[in-house]
């Protein structure tokens, strides 16, 4: 019985912290100890994409331009800090009620996305600048002493689409649960499973 409790928690840990690969861009957001990081990794294909401009970061524009940020109320997040736009993209307009909070590290240039800008939906994939279709694109940003829950994002996966055809993408946005919140989760199961036994074993 103990086997299947273990099972049970396995299964609730893959359901929410699963990476799936059905998405050629894969960002995730964890808690890492006391900090969140956002991790941005696959390929873009911008064949169906609408270029919308670039956008580059400094010092004097930082907190207002594209940098490495997250809005989840507006389905803003950005990796990189030179970067070009592009439209035409299906998906939430939003992942969650926080606003606007920069990142204290970048690591790379990652994919980014952004569904409202000033008031009106824009669906948004965003690339570094000069990115050239199809090729690999890595990326973290660290948010330093704060919780997902802080930041405001909601747990959960978050899926933008484009393109037709072969030239069919989408971008997953997977928000883990806190470690706690996950390790409450497993214990649940356990208990569920353990109580489950009990009534077999009664029964029988």
């Amino acid at each position: 019985m103990k086997s299947k409790a273990v099972w049970i928690s396995c299964i609730l840990t893959a359901l929410f912290c699963g990476r799936s690969a059905n998405a050629k861009v894969i960002i995730t957001l964890d808690q890492m100890g006391p900090n969140v990081v956002a991790t941005s990794s696959g390929m873009v294909d911008l064949t169906d994409l609408k270029p919308r401009g670039q956008v580059r970061c400094s010092p004097t524009r930082f907190a207002t331009c594209a940098a490495p940020e997250i809005d989840p109320s507006r389905a803003f997040l950005v990796l990189s800090t030179l970067v070009d736009f592009y439209g035409s993209v299906s998906g939430p307009t939003s992942f969650g009620s926080g606003g606007l909070e920069q990142a204290s590290t970048l690591t790379g240039d990652g994919a980014g996305i952004r569904g409202i800008f000033n008031g009106i939906v824009v669906n948004e994939i965003i690339v570094p600048s000069g990115y050239v279709s199809d090729t690999p694109i890595f990326g973290t940003a660290t948010w330093d002493n704060t919780t997902i829950a802080a930041l405001g994002a909601d747990v959960g996966t978050f899926t933008w689409t484009w393109g037709t055809g072969a030239h069919v993408d989408s971008l997953r946005l997977i928000v883990t649960p806190e470690p706690g919140t996950l390790c409450l989760l497993g214990t649940s199961a356990i208990g569920i499973a353990g109580m489950a036994g009990r009534k077999f074993k009664l029964g029988n």
